[in-house]
Formats: structure tokens, C-alpha cells, sequence
């Protein structure tokens, strides 16, 4: 239940643009990682069959308690 509660409030903090600096700063780290990365071009996605979480990134920076599956962030 907490999941589904993180990625409705990542969206809603992404509608309301909410917490806009810890985002841009865990942004840079996903854009830096070839876990988003596909066929050499960066995507919001953090793609599953890389490894990642499978998450849409803008949202998912968003909220707090949430963390790379990577350990990056």
C-alpha cells in the first residue's frame, strides 16, 4: 500500500512541481546512470530490465522516502 501512496503523491508533487531541488538532484544521478539509459538516449523510465525499479523518474525523485534500487540515491 505505501507504493501505490508513493507514486500518487510523486505525481501530485510533479503536477504542483513540489519538491523540485531533492528532484533535480537525484535527476542528475539517474541521467549519469546507464540503468535509464536506452539505445544511448536517456528516458524517465528506470528500466526494469536493466536492473532498475521500472519507475517514472520525474515522479519518483519527487518523494522522499523513496530510493534508487541501485543504492544511488
Amino acid at each position: 500500500m505505501k507504493k501505490v501512496i508513493n507514486i500518487a503523491n510523486g505525481f501530485k508533487n510533479l503536477i504542483n512541481k513540489t519538491n523540485e531541488e531533492v528532484s533535480e538532484e537525484r535527476m542528475a544521478i539517474c541521467k549519469a546512470c546507464p540503468v535509464s539509459y536506452k539505445n544511448g538516449v536517456h528516458t524517465d523510465w528506470c528500466k526494469r530490465d536493466n536492473g532498475g525499479c521500472g519507475c517514472f523518474l520525474p515522479s519518483k525523485t519527487r518523494v522522499k522516502d523513496e530510493k534508487c534500487p541501485k543504492g544511488k540515491w
